[in-house]
């Protein structure tokens, strides 16, 4: 769970301006760094100082090179690596400008490609999944779809012998792909134009199809091809990422399913990694009520003090009489985030009865267990460094899953697929 706060960015940006530092290209990420987040965290100014004399030493003297003995220069980055190297956290990185501006551009919602994961361990690549309002997304693709092959430009590639990410890794923008795949034992040709798109984080599929919404206009289309196994009354809202217009989309989703008559939920967080706390807080809105009032979504235990997440002006939504949760071990951060403020407050009656979740590989039914949040600062350079800052604890702040996962009751444990859909509606039927 990353959160980007202004407020911090600022601090370490005006903490930077007070260290006294030689300045050169390659000491200006150590005044970010050791300025902006060592000093702020109390490290003594002695030992900032020994750490920017140490990369003086080795911008000056250090000699490295490749295998071939031919010299490397080291850039800021490479510094900024070395400085990370040392924290033992899996999650701190650090970006360049340009690659900040592409991060900050994805967090828009604003791609360009193709919109869909693959697969390629077997003979040919799987789609495992696709991103909403993406080209692959709007032109029929589906996820389990398996990729024969593709033409474009005159050049034809047989995926069993041919790197499909080397092939489309060269069309350019505004390129038709035709692809030929294999669906329900059939071939057919699907056309796919690799173009910018505005992704989309949220689906909706009820008994009738799925619908797809144009959330600039106003209106829906039905997908009758893409309708699930589920009662008249229920309908299953997909969460792909709290990223971006997540929180508006998913408000138009319940909208949808309420001028529908549709009163039971399934809530889908299956293979969500996670995003933003901004994001997490404004999703819970919609399905956190709290009797009107403002509810403690996260409670951040950090270095040397706790930060309390709330979530302001909950949506009441009468209707929605019952909600069953899906899950996997590719569910993380703030989703299980989520999760586990629903089993705290009890929305909607919702308990760990209620959370349907996916056996893994190993047979194992639980999330992926990332308990834990980033901070994002800006640095002096227009590049940027995460960091892990916090532990992160449930509402009631006893709970913090991270290394554990959330578990369900054995006979909510399911096989991954089809199976999942099939019990959170045994569930829904008997409530």
């Amino acid at each position: 769970m990353e959160n980007l706060e202004k407020k911090e960015m600022k601090k370490s940006k005006n903490s930077a301006k007070k260290v006294i530092i030689r300045i050169s290209i390659f000491l200006s990420i150590v005044i970010a760094f050791l300025g902006g987040f060592f000093l702020r965290s109390l490290i003594l100014p002695t030992e900032a100082n020994i750490s920017a004399e140490i990369i003086g030493y080795i911008e000056h003297f250090g000699y490295s090179f490749d295998e071939n003995g031919n010299p490397i220069n080291l850039n800021q980055k490479d510094y900024a690596n070395a400085l990370i190297a040392g924290l033992n956290d899996d999650y701190a990185r650090y970006y360049t400008k340009e690659e900040y501006d592409k991060i900050k551009k994805q967090q828009a919602g604003s791609y360009s490609g193709f919109g869909m994961t693959i697969n390629t361990s077997g003979e040919y690549p799987i789609i495992t999944n696709l991103v909403g309002n993406s080209p692959a997304d709007r032109s029929g693709l589906k996820v389990g779809d398996i990729l024969i092959s593709a033409t474009a430009n005159g050049n034809t590639a047989q995926f069993n012998s041919v790197d499909i990410g080397e092939f489309l890794g060269n069309i350019k923008t505004g390129e038709v792909v035709e692809f030929v795949i294999e669906r329900n034992g059939q071939n057919q040709t699907i056309s796919v134009i690799k173009s910018n798109y505005k992704a989309t984080y949220v689906k909706y599929f009820d008994s009738d199809g799925q619908i797809i919404f144009d959330y600039e206009r106003g209106g829906t289309t039905l997908l009758q091809a893409n309708k699930i196994d589920v009662d008249s009354d229920t309908a299953l809202i997909k969460i792909e990422s709290f990223e971006s217009t997540v929180a508006y989309e998913l408000g138009k989703a319940m909208d949808y399913m309420i001028r529908n008559n549709k009163t039971k939920l399934i809530l889908d967080l299956r293979d969500n990694g996670g995003g933003y706390m901004d994001d997490l807080l404004s999703v819970s809105r919609h399905l956190i009520y709290n009797g009107g009032e403002k509810a403690l979504i996260a409670y951040a235990q950090g270095k040397t003090k706790g930060e309390e997440f709330y979530m302001y002006g909950p949506i009441e939504r009468k209707s929605i009489t019952d909600v069953v949760v899906l899950a996997n071990d590719g569910t993380a951060s703030a989703s299980e985030c989520l999760i586990g403020a629903m089993l705290d407050y009890g929305e909607k009656g919702f308990t760990r009865e209620k959370l349907v979740l996916e056996k893994n590989t190993e047979g194992v039914a639980r999330t992926y267990g990332k308990g834990i949040m980033q901070s994002t600062f800006l640095l002096s350079n227009g590049g940027a460094f995460k960091l892990t800052t916090a532990r992160i604890l449930w509402p009631k702040k006893t709970t913090c899953i991270h290394g554990i996962g959330i578990r369900t009751l054995p006979e909510n444990e399911v096989n991954a697929g089809d199976d999942a859909i099939v019990r959170a509606r045994e569930i829904l039927s008997s409530t």
